[in-house]
């Protein structure tokens, strides 16, 4: 009912009340199941306080758009929330350019 007013979602993977693992994964079930189109996903952020290794990140991160480790400084987050939006922005345009409008007059 609310999702269209979620633009991200943080997700701390070092948190014991959740299954932080599989939170990531029913977003994305949830936008598979309702076809939300690629360009509407919410923007999913994983943050830990255990500074990970690549293939460590993938894991976590299997269905998350970005990772932070924890301590968060400010300037990180403003820069992941700006990334936020430039992707959104990307997809946005990428949808529009493959779409099979019309071209205008």
């Amino acid at each position: 009912q609310y999702y269209d007013r979620i633009g991200m979602v943080v997700v701390d993977f070092d948190s014991q009340h959740v299954d932080q693992h599989k939170l990531p994964e029913l977003i994305r079930r949830f936008e598979s199941e309702t076809n939300v189109d690629s360009c509407h996903q919410v923007y999913v952020c994983a943050i830990t306080s255990k500074a990970l290794d690549t293939a460590a990140r993938t894991g976590i991160g299997a269905h998350c758009s970005g990772f932070l480790v924890k301590p968060v400084r400010e300037d990180d987050l403003a820069l992941l929330v700006r990334s936020s939006v430039q992707t959104v922005e990307d997809r946005v345009s990428a949808a529009f350019a493959t779409s099979s409008a019309p071209p205008r007059r």
